[in-house]
């Protein structure tokens, strides 16, 4: 299957006990005290010190690529894929940055959730994520993958990042 072949996405949050999903086509939405409404990423479009910044610093390549590059920025390591894309998702964060790991299963499982917040995920080439396949793209090598708040801002990271090299 392809990133964009998902119908329905869910992140459960078992320690605040809120869940997030996605229908395709019909938006995102938090679901909290039996209540559900709907969510959107942040439409923050310039890469400043204001951007809110997850890196997933147990790769090696995300330290690498991402983390020795943006030192002068807002950045934070939580150790959840899950919280990214909820954050995101919920205009608490502008960029999550990560690799191709572990099947992609958790990218995947994020992707519908940040495309109908109205996110983007991309790779480091600005390649939307849409029509690849999760199970085959990336699973020999870990590919830069970014997840933002708008194009913009991920356009944006991508000049500066390679400005910096």
């Amino acid at each position: 299957p392809k990133y964009s072949d998902y119908l329905l996405c869910g992140i459960a949050e078992h320690s605040t006990k809120k869940i997030c999903v996605a229908y395709k086509g019909k938006g995102a939405f938090i679901i909290f005290n039996g209540k559900k409404r709907e969510i959107k990423c942040s439409e923050k479009n310039k890469l400043d010190k204001e951007v809110k910044i997850y890196i997933d610093e147990y790769w090696e390549i995300n330290k690498k690529i991402f983390s020795e590059q943006l030192t002068k920025f807002n950045t934070k390591y939580l150790g959840s894929s899950a919280v990214y894309y909820m954050d995101i998702a919920n205009g608490q964060a502008d960029l999550a940055l990560e690799c191709t790991r572990k099947g992609n299963l958790e990218l995947a499982v994020g992707y519908g959730l940040i495309v109908e917040s109205g996110a983007v995920m991309m790779d480091i080439n600005g390649q939307n994520l849409n029509q690849k396949k999760y199970l085959k793209y990336g699973q020999e090598e870990k590919i830069p993958i970014i997840t933002s708040s708008t194009k913009k801002l991920a356009e944006e990271l991508i000049d500066y990042l390679k400005a910096k090299k």
